[in-house]
């Protein structure tokens, strides 16, 4: 059930101001506290925090650093659940914990920033917030739900009728929205490889081009075997989210991958963009066809989506995009045109929370951000890496530590997830 990912390097690539030079191959054995396999923003984000707290840590990636989904999204990094209220994660998640995890929601985005600022990651972090337009009466009357619990809450939200969203996004189309103003956008390839160099400067060894291929279990430690080399550990986290494989039975049979594609237009001309999105904020609106955009440090818009049918994909997606664009934004007609165009994989859980399994004594997993994976990711790895240390208890991380639960039917779930699109389509047309 392999996806076929096109190649083409993110628009984020040419914009990175501080490109890494891949680390090489392990290429002997090692004895560390902790092996992180996964060079994404949750195994790096543990990956520093457990090397902060003094712990000998190796990251294993089998690419190289921001090659992945952490280097290929639009680069969104939002405060808010990808599905549920803040009162209907209390419901699910009890008081204590539910209050927890709201809490690491509400200020996911801003350690983001937080961790930006403290490391001097060149990454074009704006904190210009984000904004979510209701596309149709149902989902204005959801999001003004969501407006009034996270108010309640103590978030800093705005509520923006017609008018205001209007202005604010010289887009038509919108019934209302709401805002956060703790959120915003980043290249998400530049955070990737700061967030490297800072686990490296916090002494974790990181080793690039380097895929785990076995992994057992010997006395008091683990063993990952690697093509060249092996590396012995107390604790083993595995951190490969969409990109999760063979590596441990049925890991990958929890989640559902999704293929998704993302393009950016020409930069937008001064004149236009002054009229366009002009808070420079992070946009993704109600529609299950998700339309989200914002501007990178040039003026080109970022957007992306997914599709049913992926031959021809680049100029397919290419088409959809601009009319999308056009249709959203009437004064761009006739001064856009989409320029690059690149592919990922995002992992989708089937009620849209977040998973942190222990998967056997010393082995855990933690991913599954159903596309709001760049500040969650982040934050939770951060829990992680408190929990690995020590720091939290079962019972005090923010979401349930559980053991493994394979998907039933889960390569029908997969097929499901590439087929969907078009009945998306049709229920946001008809509200």
């Amino acid at each position: 059930m392999a996806f076929r990912i096109d190649p083409a390097a993110p628009v984020w690539q040419r914009t990175t101001l501080e490109p890494r030079t891949a680390q090489p191959p392990l290429a002997t054995d090692i004895d560390v506290d902790v092996c992180v396999v996964g060079g994404g923003y949750t195994g790096l984000s543990a990956a520093l925090g457990v090397a902060s707290a003094g712990m000998r840590v190796a990251v294993l990636e089998a690419a190289t650093i921001g090659s992945g989904s952490s280097g290929r999204n639009v680069g969104a990094v939002l405060a808010q659940h990808s599905r549920s209220s803040p009162r209907e994660v209390i419901a699910r998640l009890g008081p204590a914990r539910g209050e927890r995890y709201n809490e690491l929601v509400a200020d996911a985005a801003r350690r983001v920033f937080a961790l930006v600022a403290t490391h001097s990651i060149r990454c074009d972090a704006i904190m210009q917030g984000w904004i979510q337009p209701a596309h149709c009466p149902s989902a204005l009357h959801r999001i003004r739900q969501f407006h009034d619990e996270w108010r309640a809450f103590g978030a800093r939200v705005a509520w923006l009728d017609r008018g205001e969203v209007a202005d604010v996004l010289g887009a038509t189309g919108y019934l209302g929205g709401w805002e956060t103003s703790q959120a915003g956008h980043i290249n998400p390839h530049a955070l990737a490889t700061g967030l490297a160099r800072a686990c490296e400067q916090a002494g974790a060894r990181i080793f690039e081009n380097t895929q785990a291929l076995s992994l057992t279990r010997s006395v008091a430690k683990w063993h990952i075997g690697t093509r060249h080399g092996n590396v012995f550990a107390r604790e083993v986290f595995l951190a490969t989210n969409a990109f999760t494989d063979n590596l441990w039975p049925t890991l990958a049979a929890t989640l559902i991958p999704v293929q998704i594609y993302a393009v950016a237009t020409n930069p937008v001309p001064p004149d236009v963009r002054a009229a366009v999105l002009k808070r420079n904020s992070a946009v993704s609106d109600t529609r299950r066809d998700l339309r989200a955009f914002h501007y990178d440090c040039a003026g080109r818009i970022v957007t992306g989506g997914t599709l049913t049918c992926w031959i021809d994909a680049r100029a397919r997606a290419s088409r959809i995009a601009s009319r999308m664009l056009e249709k959203t934004f009437p004064v761009l007609a006739g001064k856009i045109s989409i320029e690059h165009y690149w592919e990922g994989l995002v992992a989708v859980s089937p009620d849209r929370y977040p998973r942190v399994n222990r998967l056997a004594p010393g082995l855990s997993f933690a991913g599954a951000y159903s596309g709001r994976g760049v500040a969650m990711s982040i934050a939770l790895g951060e829990q992680v890496a408190a929990w690995i240390g020590g720091k939290l208890t079962d019972e005090q991380m923010p979401l349930p530590v559980t053991p493994l639960r394979a998907l039933k039917l889960h390569r029908v779930a997969v097929e499901v997830a590439r087929r969907i699109h078009p009945y998306h389509r049709i229920r946001d047309r008809i509200g």
